[in-house]
């Protein structure tokens, strides 16, 4: 056990903080919620006592909010809340907290000569599965956030989207709001490609670069880089200017945790699939040749 956490000091920290903030935040969306819900059945309450009034306007009110009063606050609603106002951060600094800890390691085993000393006893083709399942290791910290923020929304709420439709609370508008459960599933398949997503471009940047905090800043900068390519290039250039659409809007890495279904989920999980093979491919065009990893490794100092 004391071995585990030494080794993973830096994700088991990451996780631990990122959960305490996020565990304080559901909590302020659900105590937010809850006052709300006691000043609706107040509200209830008042014109339940004022119908007999005679004021058109009060009638009026109230008998649309009696009319609504058994339509229960959806999990998509206090989800929706949670993302964007009290953890919207999460989607600026995805990519950090599965990097950190990643290109610690990685780094180590590159400036240490590990490979070499490695292909002394076993064949290069062993070396990168060992490689790259010490690379994704990490992978599981962004679902495990997502499931933390969406698990008391679950448990908590109403499965029924009609308020969020009604009242226009929720950032999903497609009918995959009709199915929770193929909404969770999708929404944590989209987010773990995104993990792999990130690592492929970790791997990337590694290849070459072996210092630490060097390879940090330089993963960084490239996963900006491919944003702002896909903001300026595609979504401004291409798909406003040229063709006059707002089609570009999908095609977005910084978005993660809002899964926004603007145009569909079919489309953006297509986007996110895509980026997914492309990265994969850019991982082994980068790791194919042997002996030029080789001499990348020896070129290092320990």
């Amino acid at each position: 056990m004391k071995k585990i956490l030494k080794n993973n000091f830096i994700a088991i920290t990451i996780f631990i903080i990122m959960s305490i903030y996020i565990v304080f935040s559901c909590y302020g969306a659900i105590k937010d919620q809850n006052q709300m819900n006691i000043n609706r059945s107040n509200s209830i309450e008042f014109c339940q006592n004022e119908m007999n009034s005679g004021n058109e306007e009060i009638l009026q009110y109230c008998n649309k909010l009696i009319s609504e009063k058994d339509i229960k606050v959806d999990f998509y609603t206090v989800l929706s809340d949670i993302l964007l106002y009290r953890v919207h951060f999460l989607n600026g600094i995805a990519f950090l907290l599965v990097c950190i800890p990643t290109l610690f390691y990685l780094s180590k085993m590159s400036k240490s000569k590990y490979l070499i000393n490695y292909l002394l006893r076993d064949n290069y083709k062993n070396y990168m599965k060992m490689y790259l399942k010490e690379s994704y290791k990490y992978i599981w910290l962004l679902p495990i956030i997502s499931i933390l923020i969406i698990i008391p929304c679950f448990i908590l709420y109403s499965k029924d989207p009609t308020y969020s439709q009604m009242f226009g609370t929720s950032i999903w508008t497609s009918n995959i709001v009709s199915h929770p459960l193929l909404f969770i599933a999708l929404y944590l398949f989209n987010i773990i490609l995104y993990s792999f997503i990130f690592v492929n471009i970790a791997l990337i940047v590694i290849r070459k670069c072996h210092n630490y905090f060097s390879a940090v800043l330089l993963s960084f900068l490239s996963y900006l880089g491919i944003e702002l390519f896909f903001e300026v290039v595609i979504n401004l250039f291409i798909s406003q200017f040229m063709c006059n659409q707002n089609f570009g809007r999908i095609f977005n890495i910084m978005n993660l945790f809002t899964f926004s279904d603007q145009y569909g989920t079919v489309p953006l999980l297509l986007f996110t699939i895509t980026i997914f093979i492309i990265s994969s491919f850019g991982v082994y065009i980068s790791y194919k040749n042997k002996e030029k990893f080789i001499i990348d490794c020896e070129k290092e100092k320990k």
